[in-house]
């Protein structure tokens, strides 16, 4: 039997930052009033015991880094010299369900199963099912729809939620951003907020962090209007923010009327300034249904169509230095018919392309700036905790009480917690020995978390002052975003108007839980399509031999054998996964484009080889790119300033170079996207292999150049 505790004085160097932040949790949680910081830092080891100054400043590290698990420490008043104790109330807790009736926990379940945010965490889709598990279980988890992930997604919810100022680097400027809603579409997240100016940064601020500037200026209670208006909503595309900079609490007053003004439908969200924009025409052809959305979602409006090419007038920036390379991110698809000024700047800017095209990236001395918002670091710390106390509410419920409810019994199989948290079994093991390091002063072994394994089976016993660990946590704020997502999702997905019904009244019940405004899903997919997504997953559940039409290279409908494995979502597309008969080998194929789709006859069957039973591994990763036979790999260099462009469309993570600048792997399965990719790069990107692909931007600036040769 391996119990997993230790002697406090076995460990070298004390306890670990979780061990330390764990029995906080358990001090504060369990505490019946609020305890000051010096009994505090004195009880729970780890916090140093010499300096003031040192002490506060970790304990509130670890303050923030429970808030981000969502669990608030409150500051209470209390008698003596400090002033102010602190402690979890029970409200600030628990994961408190609310009345759900069987339908509602079954549409709650299957969202969650269904979608999940690509990347987010890994388990916290997951860790959120089980915490709805833990007090009503109707539904199982399955393998779900992937909805793209953005690496600043997470940061930028939580300054929504907080009501915090956002200050990053977004093209080439630095901005400040009173943040309103999230917005995904076309597969990518969009924050829509209001950009002001730094000059009137102190009076936007909360009084908390504007109490010494307010009384300067004179003008404390200044009307929103003065620096929020129409004119500085913005959309920001989050892959494309790097290098946070910033992080404050707006007024309130001003917060209620971004958020008020971000989501007036009667303006497009992407409408720039008056006094900053200019109307163009833009020509498109009409097969490409994903650029004309785009167009129309940011405030384009549809004009003309002739001889297979659609018409939209639209607004841009007169930034060209900004505006041009936005546009050539759509090649040779697109056309600028009006204004002859910014046709005659694109030009002038296809020419300067092939004058540099021709140099050496420059050396960057410098590291360059992140490709990404900063993130906090302890993320991994309050994610590994709250998974572990899941776990032990997870073993709990299964539990009886004993001694008039003084104490807690419950044990479950290894495999069986394998199965529903996932994992190895020695990494599994690990975390219950960790388990059994927490407690309360003074750490003796009457004072630790009696948790412990022996053979086949984790053994639980909660006593006074652990008892309230047999109740899941608080959703995290990263819980409580994928769920959001997923409901969201789901009602544009399903269509079927009572489950569309029950969703709604998920929304009115959890409103206290999630946030049900401040995120919006735009899927784009029509009623037809979701016919047919329903039919492929029914079919890919039992890995159907189907045939259906599909277009070849030169667009010609081609019928083919397909056994089904599964129906993903990728970059806001839908794609059907399974072993193509016809190239004999594994493919993905795009469910809007398949037609005529029917299960195979017996007698079909009977003439078709046998096919591998399970996806390559290449597709077990939902959202990767899958290369054709045809695809090539290539090797760019890019400036760090420029790194944002190319990191969404990564193989693996890039390196850095002699010169500083990084080295990136990009699958290019069609040229022209490759080469329309490099030139919104502005120069600052260069290939160096494979020589199929060296001068591809050059070739299509060449051909752009002869479109725009007014």
């Amino acid at each position: 039997m391996i119990t997993g505790k230790k002697a406090e004085s076995d460990k070298k160097g004390g306890p670990t930052k979780q061990e330390r932040i764990a029995n906080l949790f358990l001090l504060l949680s369990s505490a019946k009033q609020p305890l000051s910081l010096d009994y505090i830092v004195n009880n729970v080891n780890g916090y140093p015991k010499d300096s003031h100054t040192n002490r506060r400043q970790m304990f509130e590290r670890d303050k923030k880094i429970l808030r981000e698990g969502g669990i608030t420490i409150e500051t209470k008043s209390i008698p003596g010299e400090e002033q102010y104790g602190y402690i979890i109330a029970p409200n600030e807790l628990y994961f408190q369900l609310p009345d759900l009736d069987m339908e509602e926990t079954a549409v709650i379940g299957l969202a969650l199963k269904m979608i999940v945010v690509q990347d987010l965490d890994k388990e916290t889709n997951h860790l959120a099912a089980i915490k709805f598990d833990t007090l009503n279980s109707s539904f199982e988890l399955q393998d779900p729809i992937l909805i793209s992930y953005d690496p600043n997604l997470s940061e930028v919810y939580q300054c929504i939620q907080k009501g915090l100022l956002i200050g990053c680097q977004y093209g080439d400027m630095e901005r400040l951003i009173i943040p309103g809603y999230l917005k995904f579409t076309m597969g990518y997240w969009y924050l829509i907020g209001c950009q002001i100016d730094k000059a009137c940064l102190a009076e936007i601020k909360a009084d908390t962090a504007r109490k010494t500037v307010a009384s300067k200026s004179g003008n404390r209670h200044a009307d929103p209007a003065d620096y929020i208006g129409i004119a500085n909503r913005r959309t920001f595309r989050l892959d494309k923010m790097t290098s946070q900079t910033e992080e404050a609490p707006v007024r309130s007053d001003i917060l209620t009327q971004v958020r008020r003004l971000c989501r007036d439908t009667t303006i497009p969200p992407d409408f720039p300034p008056p006094d900053n924009i200019v109307p163009i025409k833009v020509k498109i052809p009409g097969t490409r249904t994903d650029i004309i959305h785009n167009w129309l979602t940011t405030g384009g409006r549809l004009t003309a169509s002739k001889d297979n090419f659609v018409t939209v007038e639209a607004y841009v920036s007169n930034n060209y230095k900004s505006t041009i390379p936005r546009l050539l991110a759509s090649g040779h698809q697109i056309e600028i018919l009006e204004p002859k000024e910014l046709r005659k700047e694109i030009s002038v800017y296809l020419d300067t392309y092939l004058e540099k095209s021709a140099r050496p990236l420059p050396q960057t001395v410098a590291p360059g700036k992140d490709t990404q918002l900063t993130h906090n670091q302890d993320t991994k710390v309050i994610s590994k905790l709250n998974r572990m106390f899941t776990i032990v509410s997870y073993i709990a419920k299964l539990g009886v009480s004993d001694g008039g409810g003084k104490y807690l019994t419950a044990s479950i199989g290894i495999d069986e917690l394998l199965k529903v948290f996932g994992g190895t079994r020695e990494s599994i093991l690990k975390e219950i020995e960790s388990l059994a390091m927490f407690g309360l002063p003074p750490y003796t072994m009457d004072n630790l978390l009696e948790v412990f394994w022996e053979e086949n089976k984790v053994i639980l016993t909660l006593t006074e002052g652990f008892l309230h660990l047999k109740n899941p946590l608080r959703l995290t704020m990263n819980e409580c975003l994928t769920l959001t997502t997923a409901l969201k999702t789901l009602e544009q997905i399903i269509d079927d108007k009572d489950t569309q019904k029950v969703i709604r009244s998920c929304f009115e019940k959890l409103t206290k839980i999630i946030d049900t405004e401040n995120i919006n899903i735009d899927i784009q997919t029509e009623p037809k399509l979701l016919k047919k997504i329903k039919l492929l997953q029914g079919w890919a559940a039992t890995h159907e031999i189907i045939n259906m039409a599909y277009p070849s290279k030169d667009n010609t409908l081609e019928h083919r054998f397909l056994q089904i494995h599964q129906v993903i979502f990728r970059e806001g597309r839908f794609y059907l996964d399974g072993y193509c008969y016809k190239k004999n080998d594994f493919s993905r194929f795009l469910v809007v484009k398949t037609d005529s789709l029917r299960k195979a006859t017996n007698e079909e069957k009977t003439h078709l080889p046998p096919a591998p039973k399970s996806l390559p591994p290449e597709f077990q990763k939902q959202s990767a790119f899958i290369p054709g036979a045809d695809t090539l790999t290539a090797t760019v260099e890019v400036t760090p300033d420029c790194a944002h462009v190319f990191v969404p469309h990564q193989s693996t993570k890039p390196d850095r170079n002699e010169q500083g600048n990084y080295v990136f792997k990009i699958a290019v399965g069609n040229i022209d996207w490759f080469a329309s990719l490099l030139l919104s790069a502005d120069s600052r990107a260069k290939v160096l292999g494979p020589k199929e692909l060296v001068h591809a931007d050059v070739e299509m600036a060449k051909a752009l150049k002869m479109i725009y040769n007014d």
